[in-house]
């Protein structure tokens, strides 16, 4: 679908934007070391699961067209509509006294609120190809978990955890930071700090919807 939209955009000579996930990386917990600051755009891709494999094939698709795309990639990503894991541990947090939280899988949340923003900057300077959106800073889910049941006022414990205590069928990245400091140069806008970007999103929910 991702490279049928963008042989009709180059077809008729319009731009596109379409959105990827980190999950098109390896994930390595050991990639962690050798990007420190998170995967850049050009990162060698070797997909863990099916869906990252998917994405891959449906970006290679969108950038073997010939049309001007940006290929905008986002990690963990929360916004106040739709099921997300902020909302998720907001809600368990009110009813249960522990959570139990993966610790050893790491990344950045991107929240919708910013990833909108930066699309529309990055879209202004002309850029073309991949280019990776959301937050500053790393955390765990356990960390990330543990923030939001903090930020609800509950009195939830949030316990760390080995990835091994909740088995899924798909395998998860142990690692999959975005690095977005190509973004930031670029367009000259700094990425938020994602608590901070956390903290925005929870006075979004506590905030009556619109209309």
């Amino acid at each position: 679908a991702p490279g049928a939209i963008a042989r009709w955009c180059a077809k008729h000579h319009v731009r596109l934007l379409h959105y990827s996930t980190d999950y098109v990386f390896p994930g390595r917990a050991e990639d962690r070391e050798r990007y420190p600051g998170g995967y850049p755009e050009d990162a060698q891709q070797d997909p863990v699961n099916v869906y990252g494999r998917s994405k891959a094939e449906g970006e290679k698709a969108v950038l073997d067209s010939g049309c001007d795309a940006v290929v905008a990639r986002v990690s963990w990503l929360c916004g106040r509509h739709g099921s997300n894991f902020v909302k998720t541990i907001a809600r368990l947090a009110a009813e249960r006294p522990e959570l139990r939280v993966v610790d050893d899988q790491l990344g950045c949340p991107a929240f919708c609120r910013d990833v909108v923003a930066q699309s529309l900057a990055i879209l202004k300077t002309g850029w073309r190809g991949p280019v990776h959106l959301g937050s500053a800073g790393l955390c765990s889910w356990f960390e990330f978990a543990r923030e939001i049941a903090a930020a609800t006022g509950s009195d939830c414990r949030v316990v760390p955890v080995p990835s091994e205590a909740y088995p899924t069928p798909a395998a998860r990245p142990r690692y999959s930071k975005l690095d977005v400091s190509a973004f930031e140069a670029a367009t000259g806008v700094r990425c938020p700090q994602w608590t901070n970007s956390l903290a925005q999103l929870m006075r979004d929910l506590e905030a009556p919807p619109h209309g």
